[in-house]
């Protein structure tokens, strides 16, 4: 028999004559004080600190008995059946006021957790300098989940906004000779962030590939235009 343990509770135990009620408290807990029975003449009590033993002499008896122990005080009304009747071989206890606590704990703790995952997945880039300052020209091309939605830099960082995918592409610099060197890169919020800025810079994931190029870059085109505008 398990019982909800209250303070305030009177805990009706059906015993038998030739058996003992096996009251078990609960793992740490133990009698502090003497159990206190209102007939010791006629009922027996052994065992203890944490596992207690009551026993009638005999049947059609009742009485009370007082558990105090190191957490907290139980009041029993011990009852012996007649032969043959119910009787509880063992009784323990339950404490829903510190479930509710514990469950409240763990609710916290849940919401707390969650609260926190959603700012860090929400959590957007705060640039250290102006954004005016900051340097937008890039052209990106490829049409990969990972596609930027913007690229700019700061004159000394490069800052790549990813949309939101599960999985993030690594960040490559090509050379003249289009042979690419990864780059060590971090993430922040939803931002890629290299430490160096580049003319171009390559994405890739798997066999899914985005170019970026900035507008510094100077083609033969562009001087051939502006020498012809001089003429």
């Amino acid at each position: 028999m398990t019982f909800p343990y209250t303070a305030d509770a009177v805990f009706t135990l059906l015993t038998q004559s030739g058996q003992g009620t096996h009251i078990q408290l609960e793992r740490g807990e133990g009698v502090v004080e003497k159990p206190v029975l209102g007939d010791t003449i006629q009922w027996r009590i052994s065992g203890g600190p944490t596992n207690l033993y009551v026993k009638p002499v005999r049947p059609g008896i009742s009485t009370s008995l007082t558990l105090v122990t190191n957490k907290r005080t139980y009041e029993f009304y011990l009852v012996a059946s007649e032969p043959g009747g119910k009787f509880y071989q063992q009784v323990s206890f339950y404490y829903p006021d510190e479930l509710k606590d514990v469950q409240l704990q763990a609710q916290v703790q849940a919401e707390s957790f969650i609260a926190e995952k959603q700012r860090l997945s929400s959590q957007l880039l705060t640039p250290p300098l102006d954004p005016t300052s900051f340097h937008y020209g890039y052209k990106i091309k490829g049409d990969a989940p990972f596609r930027p939605i913007d690229v700019f830099d700061d004159g000394t960082k490069t800052f790549f906004r990813i949309p939101n995918v599960q999985d993030m592409p690594a960040v490559f610099v090509p050379d003249d000779s289009k042979r690419l060197t990864l780059i060590v890169t971090r993430l922040q919020g939803n931002f890629v962030i290299a430490d160096r800025v580049s003319d171009r810079f390559v994405l890739k994931l798997d066999d899914q590939e985005v170019s970026i190029e900035s507008d510094r870059i100077k083609h033969w085109w562009d001087t051939s235009s502006r020498s012809n505008s001089q003429y």
